[in-house]
Parts: C-alpha cells; sequence; structure tokens
C-alpha cells in the first residue's frame, strides 16, 4: 500500500521524532489501524533537524505571560524584544532565515518521497501542514495519491492579520458562554 506522509503544523512545529514521541506515534497509528508506513519527518528548523531555529525564550515566555495583565502595548513590546532577540542570534549564528519557506518545505518534501521512493504517496497535512501540503500537491501531482487536511490553514490567510481578530473572537464567544452557563 502507499505510504503516508506527515505534514506537521506550526509552521515551526516538531513532528516529535524523540523516544517519547515516537510512543504517541505508534500508539496514533495502531488507534486508527493504517497498514501502511507512516513517514514522519521534521520539517527544517525543527525538532532533530539542523540547524534548529528553537527560541527557548519565546517559550518561556509564553509561560511566563499566562499569569500577567499586561495591556496589548506591553505585551506587543515584550514579544517584539523577544522575537527580536532570537532574529538576531540566529542571524548571527549564521542561519539564512530566507530558506525556511513553504516552497522550501515542499522541495524537502519532494526530496523525501524521491529518496524513499514510489510515486504513490497519500500526505496527511495538519494546521500548516496542511498549507504544505497544498503546496506539494501543486508542486509533485504525479506523485501523489491522496491528501488528507485536517485543521487546514487556508493559503491565502496571512495569520499576522487574521491572528487578533481570532483571539477577539475566541474570547467573545468563550465569555458569552460562561454567562451563559452559569451554575
Amino acid at each position: 500500500t502507499s505510504p503516508i506522509l506527515y505534514l506537521n503544523g506550526g509552521p515551526g512545529v516538531a513532528t516529535g521524532l524523540d523516544q517519547e514521541g515516537v510512543k504517541d506515534w505508534w500508539t496514533w497509528v495502531e488507534e486508527n489501524e493504517w497498514s501502511s508506513d507512516v513517514v514522519l519527518f521534521d520539517q527544517r528548523g525543527t525538532g532533530l533537524s539542523t540547524p534548529n531555529l528553537h527560541c527557548p525564550k519565546v517559550q518561556a515566555m509564553l509561560r511566563r505571560s499566562l499569569d500577567k495583565s499586561l495591556s496589548a502595548k506591553e505585551d506587543f513590546q515584550l514579544w517584539r524584544q523577544i522575537v527580536k532577540d532570537c532574529y538576531q542570534r540566529l542571524r548571527q549564528t549564521g542561519v539564512d532565515l530566507s530558506r525556511y519557506t513553504t516552497t522550501n518545505s515542499s522541495r524537502d518534501v519532494g526530496e523525501l518521497m524521491a529518496a524513499l521512493g514510489g510515486n504513490s504517496w497519500n500526505l496527511y497535512g495538519v494546521s500548516y501542514g496542511t498549507r504544505l501540503a497544498l503546496t506539494v500537491v501543486r508542486d509533485y501531482p504525479d506523485q501523489i495519491r491522496s491528501v488528507i487536511l485536517d485543521s487546514v490553514y487556508p493559503p491565502e490567510i496571512n495569520d499576522l492579520l487574521e491572528f487578533p481578530f481570532i483571539y477577539d473572537n475566541a474570547l467573545t464567544t468563550l465569555f458569552k458562554s460562561c454567562q451563559t452557563d452559569r451554575v
């Protein structure tokens, strides 16, 4: 049967190829009763790939900021500095950030499929992985048998412009639900 190539979300989220993550993958494959091989890889810059673009201060900030009551301006300034520091650190270590694009990730997938052989791949994309899957289908249509798009992240969406609306909508919905579900 045709292998399943899993394309993770993010962008920038590791697939989970460490020892603990692989155990979870075995469970996931067994629960789905898939008879096909499942191919996992870390997209460039993530997980076990090198160079790794992980920014520990970003993760630390996510945890620290949860209990802070910052204004939007204070929050923006704090995040801006953390991201700027990460950017500068990566640039100083010689990382060419222009290489981390969906187009290049699609090329990586094409090279992976070619290296493993076969012309009948099933793609399983989640979140950003759906955007990547659509790009792979466009770039390598003769190698793709089927595509599963889970939690679609449409190509026409610019997340930097959409996130404020998404967060506002989510919080508004949450608060309305809380008001109607009083005990």
